[in-house]
């Protein structure tokens, strides 16, 4: 608790580093009806016909926010595509950092 506790910043937003990359992010991200559903999506995708894993798109432009597009860059190969597996590892790693106790 105490690692946590350091990180935060005196406005509530937390300070996490997610490979190799420091962002401050605000924890009440995850207090969204939109994020929960978007997530709820893509572990049940069988329970919805209309966006299924391509809801993903929304979810991380929501919780990286401004960050998305460095976030994007950093996760890029050499050939300038991002594997959707480096960006499901970051967005699990991201998702315990920001909300540590869920």
């Amino acid at each position: 608790m105490a690692d946590i506790e350091k990180t935060l910043t005196t406005d509530g937003k937390r300070t996490i580093t997610i490979h190799g990359m420091k962002l401050t992010v605000d924890p009440a991200v995850m207090d969204d009806m939109r994020v929960m559903n978007w997530l709820y999506t893509i572990q049940h995708p069988e329970s919805d016909d209309d966006d299924g894993v391509l809801v993903m798109v929304p979810l991380i432009r929501t919780l990286f926010g401004k960050d998305y597009q460095k976030i994007m860059d950093h996760l890029a190969e050499a050939d300038g595509r991002i594997p959707m597996q480096k960006v499901a590892n970051f967005l699990t790693e991201f998702m315990s950092k920001v909300n540590p106790n869920s």
